[in-house]
């Protein structure tokens, strides 16, 4: 992360989950890798601060993942990773799943937590 740009380094300090695609790229190839994958987004108009988490692809969608959400205006969209590096693109996609996975029990977990309180205050 030293090692990073100062606009990653401030995103990911106010977002660590959304902006770990950079350790990731990191991770996977060393500095070489994050200005790669920090060069494609802003190829595909993507700054760290409009990156978003990512959304669902409706079935009949153009954009085949692996992607990286952009907020706009209108809400997130998906935009696919280009062929820079394929292993990196599967990591960034991986990872992605793994937050998903992690963020949906979280959220389960809390509207259980949430049910019971209420009962408990029905009672």
């Amino acid at each position: 992360l030293s090692q990073m740009r100062e606009d990653i380094k401030t995103a990911y300090r106010n977002d660590p989950a959304l902006l770990g695609i950079f350790p990731i790229a990191a991770y996977n190839g060393g500095p070489r890798n994050v200005t790669r994958l920090y060069n494609v987004l802003k190829k595909l108009g993507v700054s760290v601060n409009t990156l978003h988490r990512p959304g669902v692809l409706p079935a009949n969608s153009k954009v085949k993942c692996p992607c990286v959400w952009k907020q706009e205006a209108a809400g997130a969209r998906a935009l696919a990773l280009p062929r820079y590096n394929n292993e990196n693109r599967w990591y960034v996609e991986k990872y992605q799943a793994i937050l998903e996975s992690f963020e949906s029990v979280l959220e389960q977990h809390a509207a259980e937590e949430a049910a019971a309180a209420a009962r408990a205050d029905i009672s």
